[in-house]
This record gives structure tokens, sequence and C-alpha cells, in this order.
């Protein structure tokens, strides 16, 4: 179980979702303990994003045009294409997966994105976190809020308590 300091956890499903109340994005993890009991663990504090190619485009128009919660500058190699030299990115954050998928709807025919899946942009947040979800986890114990529901325990945690 997850009363000690250390618990493993294998997720056999991932789905997102919106925290009630605070609209904040929880990525859902549901899945087995090693004694094969039932849990889903809610991981918190991760903010849903998109990339805009920066090249030839008026940034303060750009940074104007998006209602975001915060943005970075990023320096990376376009997925499509093939470049020698790191290109330069606007990385918009968002406070959930909802308002991502609005906003990025209204500019992805107008600039060159990318993390612009439209359907399963859970996929991209996982490999963002370093979060694998295709073998065991050892998830930290400490400081987990527990909760239930109709079938399982529920456990919310941050990204950084997931350590393997």
């Amino acid at each position: 179980d997850y009363d000690g300091k250390q618990f493993h956890f294998l997720p056999i499903d991932v789905d997102e979702s919106t925290e009630y109340g605070t609209g904040e994005y929880i990525l859902r993890l549901h899945g087995i303990l090693t004694n094969g009991r039932k849990l889903r663990v809610d991981v918190c504090g991760i903010k849903p994003f998109f990339d805009i190619l920066v090249d030839e485009i008026d940034a303060n128009q750009l940074v104007s045009e998006i209602e975001y919660d915060s943005y970075e500058l990023i320096q990376a190699k376009p997925i499509m294409s093939f470049y020698v030299d790191m290109r330069r990115f606007f990385r918009f954050y968002f406070k959930n997966h909802i308002i991502r998928l609005e906003q990025l709807r209204r500019v992805k025919d107008r600039y060159l994105t990318y993390s612009n899946d439209l359907t399963f942009h859970y996929r991209k947040i996982t490999r963002e976190c370093e979060l694998d979800v295709t073998q065991w986890q050892v998830v930290n114990s400490s400081g987990l809020i527990y909760g239930d529901n109709k079938y399982r325990k529920v456990l919310r945690v941050y990204r950084d308590q997931i350590v393997e």
C-alpha cells in the first residue's frame, strides 16, 4: 500500500481533467498497486502548453492575441524538417487543457504551432514531465492528500513526488 515513505504504482490508463472549483489542470493516472488494489493518482501542478515559432512574427502582437497564464522564450529544434540550428519559440502555459485548446484553435491557422495536439495533449505532457506511463512508478508518499471515489482510492500528488 502507500502507508510508508514510497509505494509502487503501475499506470494503466491516462486522462486529463480539470479540478472542480479551481479549474486547474489534472493529469489522472488510473492503475494498480503491487498488491493488485486499484488506485487513481491525480498529478497536479502541471501547466498545459503549446509553442509558436517566433522567426518572422511580431512578438508583441502575438503575446497580446493569446490569453495565457505565463509564457517563456525557449530555444529548440523543430520536429518537422531538418534544422542544424536551434530556433526560437514562445511557449505559452495555460491554467487547464480546455483553455489551451480554445487558444490553440484561435491561432493555429495564422502561426506555425508546435506541441499542438488537439486531442491527446497528455502524451506530450507525460514526455515533458518524464512520466513513464508504461512501467512501474515509485511515488513519494510524504504530504499526500487522500480521497475516495466510488470505485477506488484517489491520491493527489505533485509531479516531483513521482521519482521513477
